[in-house]
């Protein structure tokens, strides 16, 4: 056993840990990784207020704290979703996701353009290094900090049940990404390092039970405001749990829960309501939003994913922009379009070109102690259109136009007619989908896939470059090679 380890030898490029280095390095990785918890004091100071942890301290000590047992948690939300830089939950998904599917394009020419072309080799670094290796990195230390407080005597109950509650929803976060990303995965659920050293991939149905099972804890173990994050939005409270859970059921086409779980939700006005202007719906703290991850105070002072797409000047090239599927897809005098998107005029020396990119976010580069925007990661729009999909297939069709009209006047948009069948109102929703959601978290990518619509539309869009096998990417080789059981999803090989 590791007694005592000094924080100051860590080194940071520690932080990402694959399923792999799971397998391979032993027990002694257990407490390494426990005490590594709480490595990001100034990231977790900032989420909530908690004494640091000393720089030398036991595995078992970590727990008997509820002050380092906060941080512990608090480091799992900065590794993953409030780190600065693009990595798995600051953007990755969004651009990656959105280049895979019929959203955005690439200006550059490296191996991102694999994305675009749906040419992805699986020893692609950014399989590994800003997908797959962050996630199960934050799943085995939520799973850390699962074990380490129930085996914890000197927590209270209440902290114990809302930390928990916290560390559950993050894994099953990680856990919905990594199954829609790539299919059947492993499924780690302790840190028994023996035990998953021979671990394969657990078919998406047992991901979903899961993750379903995780949710549910969480929904009934967190807090039902925020209060613990000094009322901003940035800890997972009872309504993120319900907000995930909402959609993990219209995944799985459980129509009921799907709508019983978005209505709470909708239902809940004290907390949440849908911004009237569309320029607030990102600001930090909007009503809209159900869970942000916080902006450091520190460079670019915004949100990654806008330092990522917003141009440098007017004149300049954008890094991703937006393909002319998706823009021609909005209707005349739709705000969205002209709210949410912006343009620049590039001259390479032969022509001018404009460039239309997403314009969600406003700000590039912010102003220190002046934080204007977070990273929306569940908001409540998406609610009102998982509930409209789940009546449309209850054949409730009056309800799912209602919800679709909510969405659509906030837009500047005329109501649907009251008439529409049943094959209208899902086409309805698919298009609100594609223009209310695009170009965060790849909820577009996602729709083509669960919807079975991928094959007919990007095959379209792609010609010869689309092959049905691409709907999933590759396991990292770099996985394979060290994870004998792991096998490559079709059409990778």
């Amino acid at each position: 056993m590791i007694n005592n380890i000094n924080f100051e030898n860590i080194n940071r490029s520690n932080n990402k840990v694959s399923i792999d280095a799971i397998r391979y390095t032993g027990s002694r990785f257990l407490f390494f990784l426990v005490l590594l918890l709480t490595f990001n004091i100034i990231a977790c100071k900032k989420i909530v207020d908690v004494p640091p942890p000393v720089n030398t301290i036991t595995s078992t000590d970590v727990f008997e704290n509820e002050a380092t047992a906060t941080s512990a948690v608090m480091g799992i939300y900065s590794n993953l979703i409030a780190s600065s830089g693009i990595s798995f939950g600051t953007g990755t998904i969004t651009r990656y996701a959105g280049l895979s599917a019929d959203e955005l394009k690439y200006f550059y020419s490296d191996d991102i353009s694999q994305f675009e072309s749906n040419s992805l080799q699986s020893n692609n670094g950014m399989l590994s290094n800003e997908l797959w290796s962050p996630a199960y990195s934050a799943i085995y230390r939520a799973n850390a900090v699962i074990e380490g407080l129930n085996a914890s005597g000197a927590i209270s109950d209440s902290v114990k049940k809302q930390l928990t509650g916290e560390a559950k929803f993050l894994r099953s976060f990680c856990y919905f990404y990594l199954t829609n990303l790539f299919g059947d995965v492993p499924l780690v659920s302790s840190t028994a390092w023996k035990t998953t050293a021979t671990l394969n991939r657990s078919p998406k149905a047992d991901i979903y039970k899961f993750i379903i099972s995780d949710l549910l804890d969480a929904q009934h173990s967190l807090a039902t405001n925020y209060s613990l994050s000094k009322n901003e939005r940035t800890r997972v409270n009872k309504w993120a749990a319900t907000a995930l859970l909402a959609r993990v059921y219209l995944f799985k086409k459980d129509w009921l829960n799907a709508e019983m779980q978005s209505s709470a939700l909708i239902e809940n006005t004290n907390d949440f309501s849908l911004q009237t202007d569309l320029n607030q719906v990102f600001l930090k703290n909007s009503k809209e939003s159900i869970w942000q991850a916080m902006v450091y105070n520190q460079w670019p002072y915004a949100p990654s994913e806008a330092n990522d797409f917003i141009p440098y000047s007017s004149s300049d090239n954008p890094m991703f922009y937006i393909t002319d599927q998706l823009l021609n897809a909005f209707e005349v005098g739709d705000e969205r379009r002209s709210k949410w998107i912006d343009s620049t005029m590039y001259d390479d020396g032969n022509a001018i070109t404009t460039y239309y990119y997403p314009f969600k976010y406003k700000i590039k580069e912010g102003a220190k102690d002046n934080i204007e925007e977070y990273y929306s990661v569940l908001r409540l729009a998406e609610q009102y259109l998982i509930r409209a999909e789940a009546r449309s297939h209850q054949n409730n069709q009056a309800g799912a136009i209602s919800d679709l009209n909510v969405i659509r006047n906030r837009a500047g948009l005329a109501d649907l007619s009251t008439s529409l069948s049943q094959a209208q109102v899902l086409a309805a929703i698919a298009q609100e989908r594609r223009i209310e959601l695009f170009s965060e978290w790849g909820h577009r990518w996602f729709d083509l896939e669960r919807t079975d619509a991928a094959n007919t539309i990007l095959s379209l869009v792609k010609g010869n470059e689309w092959q049905e096998t691409d709907q999933l990417y590759p396991i990292p080789f770099s996985e394979l090679q060290k994870a004998p059981a792991l096998t490559q999803n079709p059409g990778y090989q």
